[in-house]
């Protein structure tokens, strides 16, 4: 069976450009935003984590305690 002679292939490689399209939209939009980070030091090392992980904060004389699910 030849698939371009087919009469719905024509319409499923119509549908299937779109859907990637709009897949490829998606992506773009989503390397262009900025993932929120937040640097900390732990044990002299730098840290980036994002402040949506942070589960709980305590002060600590002058730091300040993270939990945060890694």
């Amino acid at each position: 069976m030849n698939l371009l002679a087919h009469p719905t292939f024509p319409r499923i490689a119509e549908e299937q450009t779109v859907k990637a399209m709009g897949a490829l939209s998606k992506l773009e939009e989503l390397a262009k935003r900025q993932s929120p980070r937040m640097a900390i030091k732990v044990n002299g090392k730098i840290l980036f984590i994002n402040p949506g992980e942070v589960v709980a904060v305590q002060a600590d004389g002058n730091y300040v305690s993270l939990q945060w699910d890694a």
